[in-house]
């Protein structure tokens, strides 16, 4: 997917949060308004069935928002979102190598 198309449907509220993942996310202190600005103002890192989108929330936090396209709703689907963590190199877009 282009970033310009999902940031699109963000926009136009055409978009979906699994619903088993919303309590997970209220834990991990992530508002659906993070989501949002990290599509609206992030980049895709990493491409496959869903997109791993990179962006920054709050004091420069990043944020990582899985998401794909459901072709049948014509909806914005995410799967996920979360702070990366030390499986992450510091520039947060590339996956340290398992040793």
């Amino acid at each position: 997917m282009d970033i310009e198309f999902i940031r699109e449907k963000i926009r136009r509220k055409e978009y979906v949060i699994d619903p088993d993942h919303l309590l997970v996310l209220r834990k991990r202190g992530i508002s659906i308004r993070n989501i949002e600005y990290a599509i609206l103002t992030g980049e895709i890192i990493e491409t496959y069935p869903s997109d791993l989108i990179l962006g920054f929330i709050g004091n420069n936090t990043p944020l990582h928002v899985a998401c794909s396209y459901w072709a049948e709703e014509r909806m914005i689907y995410i799967h996920t979102a979360y702070i990366p963590d030390a499986r992450w190199k510091s520039d947060f877009r590339t996956r340290r190598r398992k040793r």
